[in-house]
């Protein structure tokens, strides 16, 4: 197992290929979701205020014929079927661990038959720098376990890509601490992206550790009609202990909703949501908060879209900079139209189920005042993009 291949060249897929190379490892950061042609990537990775500058081969995943080492996954979750698809003829006997947030994520690669299937389950955090750079900050060793595959390999799995700075162990049952972990991301990667605040906000405000404590009951409970025996204060603790270490950084959702891409809540707060529902059993607060972090997605992707397909290049006017729209603009103002009256009713549809249980808290008075703050920020600019103008200066959507 000499070759390492890390597919996914996100913060965490960075972090860990640079801190391989450091380590004299041979790793390769495949990409999947472009094709690039074969050359070498200098990644910067900060660890506790001191960097590490190393340079990594990478490919395109179509470049790949066949794996002939450890097969590291750190793409994002909602890609898994078709990465699966693709990687069923190429990794043959190699060990495939997986090393994404949720419930399910292995059930792609089951199904295509891929053998030797592994799970991580990840306490680390990493974010972007403005430099390109990666902040990478570990919480504690993160576990490997078997899902489908050789026991007797795990240990030398585990080896090939443990290091000090971001540490591995192996362990005999994953599917306890896969629960734990995707309950505190219930937490964290819905509370935080409707805050817009970072992953300390737990251990420095109370109000919004007591909206955690709710949605880890509910997740608890939920746990334990599957069989897994897990104590919310340990789950409580935990998440305490992650928000301490991660303080300042971003979660992960929160830098993909602002970056415009899809998040990974369907594995988290959607996945126990339908565990509960399997079982007869609801999470109103879980569910609700999925809900509203899905629909802060699709909101801000909107406006990414529509910025780009309204552009149809600069044109000065009176001072200002413009940018001229499409043909089809008078067709999608009254599409428009329709979609803001209905976003309203999207948004405060999940009101009384919160409301019930935590709506005096701030935290939870914040996402309401939040997703107000979004659509009376973004209706006047969106119809104002529609109808074929956009003042570069001005972010209230001032018509020409």
């Amino acid at each position: 197992m000499s070759n390492i291949y890390i597919i996914g060249a996100g913060t965490i897929g960075r972090a860990l290929a640079g801190v391989l190379r450091r380590h004299r490892r041979d790793v390769v950061l495949v990409r999947a979701s472009e094709a690039v042609p074969p050359s070498l990537l200098r990644l910067r990775v900060v660890y506790e205020g001191v960097p590490i500058e190393e340079e990594v081969a990478v490919c395109g995943l179509q470049d790949v014929v066949r794996f002939d080492g450890v097969v590291v996954v750190a793409t994002k979750s909602y890609g898994n079927a078709a990465l699966a698809g693709v990687l069923k003829d190429k990794v043959g006997d190699s060990p495939v661990v997986i090393m994404q947030n949720g419930l399910g994520v292995e059930d792609a690669f089951l199904r295509e038959g891929i053998g030797n299937v592994y799970r991580c389950v990840l306490f680390a955090t990493s974010q972007y720098q403005e430099d390109g750079g990666v902040v990478f900050k570990p919480v504690t060793a993160s576990p490997i376990g078997v899902v489908d595959g050789r026991a007797d390999i795990l240990s030398s799995v585990v080896d090939a890509i443990n290091t000090p700075v971001f540490p591995f162990a192996g362990t005999p049952d994953i599917t306890p601490i896969a629960w734990s972990k995707t309950i505190a991301n219930c937490v964290f990667n819905s509370v935080c992206p409707l805050l817009e605040t970072d992953n300390g906000i737990f251990h420095r405000n109370e109000e919004a550790l007591g909206l955690a404590r709710k949605i880890i009951a509910e997740c608890v409970a939920v746990a334990e009609l599957e069989g897994i025996r897990i104590s919310a204060e340990e789950v409580t603790a935990r998440l305490l202990l992650i928000s301490k270490a991660s303080d300042g950084q971003l979660i992960s959702t929160l830098q993909d909703i602002r970056s415009g891409r899809p998040t990974e809540i369907d594995t988290l707060n959607f996945a126990v949501a339908r565990a509960a529902e399997a079982k007869g059993r609801d999470v109103p607060v879980t569910k609700a908060l999925g809900e509203l972090v899905r629909l802060k997605s699709l909101a801000l992707m909107l406006v990414f879209v529509l910025v780009f397909l309204g552009c149809r290049g600069p044109v000065k006017d009176g001072g200002r900079v413009w940018h001229r729209g499409p043909v089809w603009v008078p067709v999608l103002i009254r599409v428009w139209r329709r979609v803001r009256i209905w976003g309203w009713v999207l948004v405060w549809q999940p009101a009384p189920v919160l409301r019930r249980g935590c709506f005096r808290s701030k935290a939870c008075r914040g996402i309401y005042w939040f997703f107000g703050a979004v659509f009376r920020r973004y209706t006047r600019p969106m119809v104002c993009i529609l109808r074929g103008t956009v003042c570069c200066r001005c972010t209230t959507g001032r018509r020409r």
